[in-house]
């Protein structure tokens, strides 16, 4: 399917006659994409916010990070010449330790032998994410991790905010 995705967009010509490049990031319009598009089956109802990229939609990767990167290593991010997206979301645990953070290292080494290209994180609780948006003057240098580009949490749209904390959050506990 990613190929002919791919192959679908490069036949067309731009206005300046080059031609476009296929990619698998949508900044943040998978927000308002996925107001448009129907259920899915992966149990994604009806008018719910896509995937904001190659990332698994939001709580549907319940394997547990490792299966979550092993998925998106088997895409050919090749194909996409203009980039992949995928955020993931760690709790401060995951990395309170030499141990962990050596596990952590491991998984995305992992992924990159696997053939993942791109990967960006999150190391933040939703706890402190909830507790930002009722108490934004205690959190006014929390910078996230939203699409492809980083901002203040407290600066964010409060839609944008809660689809930041509805991300599935890896902990060490997994």
């Amino acid at each position: 399917m990613g190929r002919a995705f791919c192959e679908a967009v490069q036949s067309r010509e731009t206005t300046r006659g080059g031609p476009y490049h296929g990619a698998l990031f949508s900044v943040s319009t998978y927000i308002p994409q996925g107001e448009v598009v129907g259920a899915t089956p992966d149990g994604r109802l009806t008018g719910y916010m896509l995937s904001d990229g190659v990332s698994p939609t939001q709580n549907r990767d319940t394997h547990g990070p490792t299966a979550a990167t092993r998925s998106v290593a088997r895409l050919d991010h090749g194909l996409y010449f203009d980039g992949t997206l995928y955020n993931m979301k760690f709790t401060p645990d995951m990395f309170s330790t030499p141990a962990k953070r050596e596990k952590f290292i491991g998984l995305i080494d992992g992924y990159f032998r696997l053939g993942g290209l791109h990967v960006q994180f999150n190391v933040v609780s939703r706890e402190v994410l909830e507790d930002a948006k009722v108490h934004p003057e205690s959190h006014r240098d929390l910078i996230v991790r939203v699409a492809g580009y980083s901002a203040y949490f407290i600066e964010l749209d409060p839609f944008v905010q809660d689809r930041i904390i509805a991300r599935t959050e890896f902990s060490s506990a997994r």
